[in-house]
């Protein structure tokens, strides 16, 4: 599956913004607090809707509810198998008010065996915790750390630095 463009008519801050995409990597960059995770955001919640998670007391449900008080609404025009689909969501204050669709972008018709719920799960062939881990990175979701082989290797390089090599006789380590 391929995003080839995003129409955001609202989600939390962004109201009325589009953005295309170029095949190939595209980079989405701008200041603190512009947007950029809450883009991230939305395309997750248009590929699996909105997680029952609460994080800090609170849902994405709330956390993305449009500052201007209007249902989170917009569409993501995709391509998977060689053909294009445009996925269009409104989401309501609750699931039972959400509404979804996934249209055929050359026909216009609705395509009737997508998971409506989830269509990520028919695009993608994995469910929300799958995509979570593997595909999608989310803001600080990155971490390095060394692993146990790297950490056994500094232990030991330490340990032969302060207590010196043991083959050596005494003169030997002092000289």
């Amino acid at each position: 599956m391929i995003i080839k463009s995003l129409k955001i008519y609202s989600f939390g801050s962004l109201v009325n913004r589009e953005f295309n995409f170029e095949k190939g990597l595209n980079l989405i960059y701008g200041e603190n607090e512009k947007g950029k995770s809450t883009i991230e955001a939305f395309i997750k919640t248009m590929l699996y809707g909105f997680s029952p998670k609460k994080i800090n007391g609170m849902t994405d449900r709330n956390r993305y509810t449009s500052f201007n008080g209007s249902n989170m609404k917009g569409e993501m025009l995709v391509e998977s198998n060689g053909k294009e689909y445009i996925i269009q969501r409104t989401f309501g204050n609750k699931k039972k008010n959400d509404i979804s669709n996934v249209i055929n972008a050359l026909t216009g018709d609705r395509v009737n065996d997508i998971n409506f719920d989830e269509p990520g799960k028919s695009f993608l062939g994995i469910n929300r915790a799958t995509f979570e881990k593997t595909l999608y990175i989310s803001q600080l979701g990155v971490s390095i750390e060394k692993d146990k082989e790297e950490e056994r290797k500094k232990t030991k390089d330490k340990n032969k630095k302060s207590k010196g090599n043991l083959n050596d006789t005494p003169e030997e380590s002092n000289a």
